[in-house]
């Protein structure tokens, strides 16, 4: 759960299926939600991680903005959200906290412009920073973004084929590669979701 200060306090809480095999997060349905009156939709995507390894990892996210803290409890709240999601897991399964007690996160995001392309395709570039509340001084995950919304790139003709096949996807693909190869990369870097699962506190 991600708590925002703007013009006032609110919480996000994000639903993600993530995993280097495309087809199979797109079986995934975080897109279909019922609607209630304690949140509203912050933001639907699906994207591509270019790791620095050459991998790529694939996820889609629901993100939905709370103005009080959410009361998540068992998997059946979940299913109460997504009614389409399938998972064989039982219904009265409880939701567990994950590195919640011995961590807690400051994320900060620099807006650094935008990119256009062929008839005006634009996409926004971002860098976020991460930093353990622990020890604010040196940032534990940094992330590089180009964000694309899918509504400026498809048209009726094109929705059935693979958004990842658009000529703007591809040149961010290639831009991404290029950086990659051009300028010193750590090789051993980790997703912001990963740092979170695998942090152990050193004693």
């Amino acid at each position: 759960m991600k708590e925002k200060i703007s013009d006032h306090i609110n919480y996000d809480v994000a639903f993600k299926v993530r995993d280097e095999d495309k087809e199979l997060v797109k079986n995934y349905d975080l897109f279909k939600v019922n609607k209630q009156q304690d949140f509203k939709i912050e933001e639907q995507k699906f994207e591509e991680d270019l790791l620095s390894n050459s991998t790529s990892k694939f996820s889609i996210t629901t993100e939905l903005e709370y103005e009080n803290s959410s009361d998540l409890k068992s998997w059946n709240d979940i299913l109460a959200i997504f009614p389409n999601l399938k998972l064989d897991v039982s219904k009265d399964t409880p939701l567990s906290k994950v590195n919640d007690d011995i961590l807690k996160i400051k994320e900060t995001t620099i807006k650094l412009g935008e990119l256009l392309f062929e008839e005006v395709k634009k996409a926004e570039v971002e860098f976020s920073l991460w930093y353990n509340l622990e020890n604010e001084c040196i940032p534990v995950i940094s992330e590089f973004d180009i964000d694309v919304n899918t509504k400026d790139l498809t048209s009726n003709s094109q929705k059935e084929n693979d958004i990842f096949d658009n000529p703007v996807i591809v040149e961010i693909d290639n831009l991404y590669k290029n950086l990659q190869n051009n300028f010193a990369v750590d090789k051993n870097n980790t997703t912001k979701t990963e740092y979170f699962y695998n942090y152990k506190k050193e004693i």
